[in-house]
């Protein structure tokens, strides 16, 4: 363990918003991480490292923060413990993957803080190549927060290694919740929806949903499970007919990534029946709320969605798609994201409680290009991973996806208690012939 001593002046707080205290019930319940891994080549070392992880944890609040209950919620307190680092062998090119595993499967000490852990996995003496990784507990981190912190980390260690003080910017405030700061009026002045109309509104979808899958297969809830992941990509040739596609037919690439996940589950999960099947969309909020939340400020300023989608027998790629864009962007007109992250804790708190069903059938996270730069000075950033947990209470199939270097990447996260690697496999790979094929103007 390498160790530090950081020297806080002032105390910073505040309360938990909705969605951040759903993610720490969540947690409260199994370990809810987001885990980012950085590939490096001329990497740098454990006291260089151990300088930048202090750096950005002066710089910001909630890389000092710890969990302390308040009422029925919890809130953001300071924690005078350094970020935790820690080194270990690396014994080949897949020792990260079991690493990240393991992570997703590890809690942090929410209570002494901080939300956050770094792990240097170092090669032998003389080789270039190793591997960094960070877990964050998921109420102080999102897509954009992770590129930040990330190119924050990676711009202080190449400046420490060239001797230099590094110079990241002065210390940042903590951030409102993303409660306090959703706007009354939506983008084109329309005034969202009432709660009244969003309870409503889920309320027939869960009677719709109840009727049209009586006698079919439900995602089994399972005691236990443990998390296991795969990477996959699709070629640069490939990605490009997708995105081409994708403008043809005017829907957004994020919609046909969730129509590819929705058709490949279908059809090796459900046999292809027709029936509805739920799926969560994550949306970032920081460019809607008001004020705008800058992305040098860490948090968990996004939003979930969940629809069910018609999945007849033979159910394609582009007409999936087209249903989900449709639902997705019916609720973003009518502000349902907004309402869904104000009442994600009451929404959440039952399905903990009761433990009899599962929030839905597939999950997709889709962050587009990719903005870290590829080095730091002498440093070389190959393909940052990011992976977050699922429960199993979650999704039976869940994936992180992005644009790098022209290439479609995904990071799947699924349950060893609800299929093996090779039916995961299966399904990726289904997934990725169905955008294949619905590119190439097949039937997908």
């Amino acid at each position: 363990m390498v160790s530090s001593i950081i020297d806080i002046e002032s105390a910073e707080s505040r309360a938990l918003g909705a969605f951040e205290t759903a993610q720490a019930l969540t947690n409260a319940h199994t370990p809810f991480n987001v885990v980012a891994v950085l590939p490096l080549c001329n990497g740098p070392g454990d006291r260089t490292v151990r300088r930048a992880l202090d750096t950005i944890q002066e710089r910001h609040p909630l890389l000092r923060a710890k969990l302390e209950p308040d009422g029925s919620g919890f809130r953001f307190n300071p924690s005078t413990r350094p970020i935790p680092l820690e080194s270990l062998d690396r014994a080949d090119d897949s020792t990260w993957i079991e690493v990240v595993e393991s992570e997703l499967e590890s809690g942090l000490d929410t209570t002494a803080g901080p939300l956050v852990r770094c792990l240097r996995i170092a090669g032998t003496e003389g080789e270039a190549v190793s591997e960094l990784v960070l877990t964050f507990h998921h109420s102080i981190m999102d897509a954009t927060s992770g590129t930040n912190v990330v190119r924050e980390l990676l711009t202080a260690c190449a400046e420490i290694d060239a001797g230099e003080t590094p110079q990241l910017g002065p210390p940042l405030p903590l951030m409102p919740a993303e409660d306090d700061l959703v706007p009354e009026t939506l983008p084109g002045g329309r005034r969202r929806s009432s709660i009244a109309g969003f309870l409503l509104r889920q309320l027939a979808d869960e009677a719709v949903f109840r009727l049209r899958t009586v006698g079919g297969r439900r995602p089994p809830v399972h005691p236990q499970g443990n998390c296991r992941v795969l990477c996959r990509r699709m070629a640069e040739e490939d990605t490009t007919a997708l995105v081409r596609a994708c403008r043809g037919r005017r829907l957004p690439l994020n919609s046909a990534l969730n129509g590819a996940m929705l058709v490949a589950v279908h059809r090796l999960l459900y046999d292809g029946k027709a029936t509805l099947l739920r799926h969560l969309n994550f949306a970032d909020l920081r460019q809607v709320l008001k004020p705008q939340v800058a992305e040098e400020h860490l948090g968990s300023y996004h939003g979930m969605l969940r629809v069910s989608v018609p999945m007849p027998a033979g159910a394609d790629l582009w007409t999936t798609a087209a249903e989900v864009s449709e639902r997705f962007s019916a609720g973003a007109r009518r502000g349902d994201t907004f309402q869904s992250v104000r009442l994600s804790t009451a929404m959440m708190r039952p399905i903990l409680r009761q433990r009899r069903q599962r929030m839905g059938t597939t999950a997709l996270s889709y962050t587009g290009p990719a903005r870290l730069p590829r080095r730091f000075g002498s440093i070389e950033v190959s393909s940052p991973e990011v992976f977050i947990s699922n429960l199993t209470l979650g999704p039976e199939y869940t994936a992180q996806a992005r644009l790098a270097d022209g290439e479609l990447r995904w990071n799947i996260v699924y349950l060893d208690c609800d299929m093996d690697r090779a039916t995961a496999d299966r399904i990726s790979d289904e997934m990725l012939a169905v955008l294949r094929t619905g590119s190439a103007g097949g039937t997908p």
